[in-house]
């Protein structure tokens, strides 16, 4: 028979008891104990784990409470906490049976099967584990109520609860075993135990995923606890120096969150007019202005510097961007932090030639780009993160809310990253993706895919979604979301106070209007923030068939049968689940009003033909059809991939068997005005799905069949064929009240991957020039560099084709040039090319030995460093120009079969002028 120890009196059990009216019993607990006669499993690893048979040995009654046990594993079965207190009353000599509510502590064994005696159980339970048990609960309490996470399983909480505690306990529990518990594992278990592949589910098992790290986040569970930063991070450059006497500086708020965010008032007391520069240098620098704590901080793009008369006081506007959304502005006047606490931040921008009246202003100094990107990537992620994939899975990991990225990258930041505490190593993220975002907005405005409720305003606009874009990065960097309802939510309070009136006693059409002008606005946001690669946005939710598979799922671990089956080990391939491309969404929207036409479906059939892939074989044409028809569990046709290209092929298309359908009016509606226009440029917008730079094909149009020849224009992306159709859907019948038209209009898309090949990449080389005239004796040479890119040991990038030597030359006048070092660089071919065989052809004119560049390039030299290109050569006559054409040739080859190499030839000159 199983001894129950009883657990030591304590006010949390008499509290208890007092509770359940049996306060008058407790004091003989210790005396009178129930016996554990059984433990058995339930079936289940999370709710009602176990049942307890218990027995009163003596003759009196006796009631008591188990605060919390522990059921050890035995090897073969998970063992049990059980955090939830157990009550009991026993009659004299009687026996119980109570149930045992917790979670299961061993992922990597089955729940005990109903029945399976367990283990004598260990009272109390280990107090670590209860308490970070009780931490998780509370988190999972707090982000349930306040909204915070979405799972398949938010239409019944207390499923979702179970699921999450016991999902984030198994976590706990296998960190730092040989077999630690990750996404993988998860996502393996829920798609073993439904039979449908993980990839199906992704989205469901994401969304539960997310709402784990977001538990163990904010539970602070050690696994879900990225590692410190390294101490580089918190690297700053301390001011250096003081402010030149008789110069004063200081900054106010202006109350604005976006453009003209603050003032500089810089007083020049002395008799002499200066130019301000903030921070080092003569170039425009860029800041990251700090928080005073209460306040926002700001990102200040470019700052130039401030011409200041003598004796004169002046303002200059600051034009910068808010760091923080949840933040208020500096109310206007209100002072800021003094400029030398600024945070200057490295930025590639040639120095301006510096004035001579420049007073360089010290501030501090934030971590170059390169060096915060680096330390990111060097930092551990946190535990829950690093499980290898299985062999075969197919589960596949994505955030489902957005989430930020290494700006310009695909690399997602885990580290959250507190403006406040972390500004050296933030700042240079903040300023590239502010930059980013601003570059994308104005590609996607010049080319018409920003549509907001600004579009009218359009320096309205382009502020506003810049600066949400950036609140969107900037909260997600520090764990903070801004989300869409936040926006929504801001965007209400701003109409209640400019109309006066409760959003809520707005007529609905109002309403409907503000609602879709905030989803605009937000779709406009992540669109930015996507293409600028700053943000990476979750796919499109999951499909009917799924959700019901997420409301018949069992959290113990069972294994189910999807609503309407008839064989539980049905194939996936047989489960109607739609694809959920993202990319697939109509274009064409139906509108089934009896008096107007609406769009219908539009296919046709092609055929292109690119050239052969030898020379003398006959061009094949290849056959795709295209279609933007809606059909359930099918992707639309409207982006088909064609076969590889290269620069200059001639693709010769033909459409036929087009069919434009219209709807509505009780189908009296017919197509008239067809329109077809071809089109074509590099795939360098929307993903690769979209492009800024077409040209139009002309068309040739032959009894119903279209005929067009593009020609694949020189670039690195891939080539599309843009095919748009447009018609107007008009009623047939006529006569009086005809329905009203509908203008109908898609565009299908052949892409054309370019074929793989080399390219040139940079050239940089230092060449020692000696000049002697004929009265000097021995002068020393002089360093000369060529190139492009940055030279080694530099930051600044150089892009020298042709200079000037520093001195006039005369007539037998000696010149001596050597080749000290060269470096020749090639990319693409995924940065698997590198340069052949270097080779110079030395030309010119006006110097003994030098010949034309068509006759030098006959006798080319290998490249040696350290080798003569010149030696003693005399400056020829007294009149005529006089240089020496340095040409570098060389060929780039990669690794892979289908890389093609690139020859790669530039020229350098260094001329001299004549005295």
């Amino acid at each position: 028979m199983k001894q129950l120890v009883p657990m030591p009196f304590s006010y949390k059990t008499a509290f208890l008891l007092l509770y359940l009216g049996v306060f008058s019993c407790c004091f003989t607990i210790q005396a009178q104990q129930a016996v554990v006669q059984k433990v058995t499993g339930t079936g289940r690893t999370t709710g009602h784990v176990i049942t307890l048979t218990l027995a009163n040995e003596s003759d009196k009654a006796i009631s008591g409470a188990i605060e919390s046990m522990t059921v050890p594993s035995d090897g073969k079965y998970q063992g049990q906490v059980i955090d939830q207190p157990i009550t009991y009353n026993i009659p004299p000599g009687g026996t119980i049976t109570v149930p045992g509510f917790g979670y299961c502590t061993d992922v990597n064994l089955p729940a005990p099967p109903p029945g399976a005696i367990l283990p004598t159980p260990v009272t109390p339970a280990n107090p670590a584990l209860l308490e970070t048990i009780g931490n998780i609960t509370d988190a999972v309490a707090d982000l349930q109520e306040t909204g915070q996470i979405g799972t398949p399983f938010s239409y019944d909480l207390i499923k979702e609860r179970e699921t999450l505690i016991q999902q984030t306990v198994w976590i706990y529990t296998s960190a730092g075993t040989a077999t630690p518990y990750g996404f993988t594992e998860f996502c393996d278990r829920i798609q073993q135990q439904s039979g449908i592949p993980g990839s199906t589910l992704s989205p469901g098992i994401n969304q539960l995923w997310d709402a784990i790290l977001a538990v163990g986040t904010a539970a602070a569970i050690p696994p879900f606890i990225a590692p410190p930063l390294p101490p580089a991070s918190q690297t700053i450059t301390p001011t250096q120096g003081d402010i030149p006497p008789g110069i004063e500086i200081t900054a106010k708020g202006t109350g604005r969150t976006t453009g003209h965010i603050a003032d500089l008032i810089i007083n020049n007391g002395t008799d002499q007019p200066v130019d301000i520069q903030l921070g080092p240098g003569s170039k425009p620098n860029a800041f990251f202005i700090p928080s005073g704590g209460q306040y926002q901080p700001y990102i200040v793009p470019a700052l130039p510097s401030i011409p200041v008369p003598p004796g004169q006081t002046i303002t200059f506007p600051v034009e910068g961007f808010c760091v923080d959304i949840h933040r208020p502005p500096v109310p206007s006047g209100n002072g800021m932090p003094k400029p030398g606490e600024w945070l200057s931040i490295p930025v590639s921008r040639p120095d301006n030639m510096a004035p001579g009246n420049l007073v360089n202003v010290p501030t501090a100094g934030a971590l170059p780009l390169n060096d915060a990107i680096r330390i990111l990537q060097n930092t551990q992620a946190p535990i829950h993160q690093t499980s290898t994939p299985t062999a075969g899975s197919d589960c596949i990991r994505y955030p489902t809310t957005t989430s930020p990225t290494v700006p310009g990258t695909d690399i997602p930041i885990t580290q959250p990253l507190i403006p406040d505490q972390q500004p050296g190593i933030i700042a240079p993220l903040l300023l590239q993706a502010l930059n980013n975002i601003t570059r994308t907005y104005d590609k996607l405005r010049d080319n018409d895919n920003i549509q907001t409720p600004f579009s009218g305003n359009p320096e309205k606009e382009r502020e506003a979604v810049i600066q949400q874009t950036f609140w969107i990065y900037t909260s997600a960097l520090s764990g903070d979301k801004y989300v869409r309802d936040d926006f929504r939510n801001n965007t209400i309070k701003q109409f209640e106070q400019s109309s006066g009136k409760p959003f809520a006693e707005t007529p609905p059409q109002q309403q409907d209007r503000i609602d879709q002008g905030v989803d605009d606005f937000w779709d406009s946001f992540n669109a930015v923030g996507v293409e600028a690669k700053v943000l990476n946005t979750p796919p499109a939710p999951a499909t009917l068939p799924v959700e019901n598979f997420w409301e018949n799922y069992n959290t113990t671990g069972a294994k189910l049968r999807l609503p309407g089956s008839t064989d539980p080990g049905q194939s996936p391939d047989d489960l109607q689940i739609p694809p959920g491309d993202p990319n697939s969404q109509p274009e064409l929207i139906q509108d089934n009003n009896r008096n107007k036409c609406a769009c219908g479906a539009i296919t046709f059939e092609s055929a292109f033909t690119p050239p052969p892939a030898k020379e003398g074989q006959k061009p094949q044409p290849q056959p795709f059809s295209f279609s933007n028809e809606v059909i359930p569990n099918k992707p639309q046709k409207k982006i088909q991939t064609g076969p590889t290209v290269k620069t200059g092929d001639q693709i010769q298309i033909e459409l036929n068997n087009l069919k434009t359908a219209c709807s509505g009016c009780n189908n009296r509606c017919k197509a008239e005005n067809v329109k077809v226009t071809i089109s074509s440029g590099p795939l360098n917008t929307n993903n690769g799905q979209g492009s800024n730079n077409t040209t139009q094909a002309n068309i040739t149009t032959v009894k119903d069949k279209y005929s067009a020849t593009v020609t694949v224009a020189d670039g690195k992306e891939d080539f599309g064929i843009f095919i748009t159709i447009e018609y107007v859907c008009n009623d047939s019948r006529g006569g009086r009240n005809p329905c009203e038209s509908a203008a109908c209009s898609d565009v299908f898309l052949l892409k054309l991957p370019r074929a793989k090949s080399c390219d040139c990449g940079d050239v940089q080389f230092a060449l020692d020039v000696t000049h002697k005239p004929a009265a000097e004796k021995d002068p020393k040479p002089t360093s000369v560099k060529f190139g492009e890119g940055k030279m080694p040991g530099q930051d600044e990038e150089i892009n020298i084709s042709e200079q000037e030597w520093e001195k006039a030359v005369s007539e037998n006048d000696v010149i001596t040039i050597k080749m000290k070092t060269l470096t020749a660089k090639c990319t693409g071919c995924d940065n698997t090319c590198t340069p052949g065989a270097v080779s110079l052809v030395i030309s010119g004119e006006g110097i003994d030995g030098l010949k034309t560049s068509e006759e030098a390039a006959k006798k080319p030299t290998a490249y040696r460093a350290n080798a003569n290109l010149l030696t003693a050569k005399k400056v020829k006559g007294g009149n005529g120009p006089v240089n020496c054409v340095i040409t570098v040739k060389y060929t780039c080859t990669g690794k892979a079969a289908d890389c093609k190499p690139k020859d790669c030839e530039k020229s350098y000159t260094l001329t001299f002028k004549r005295s």
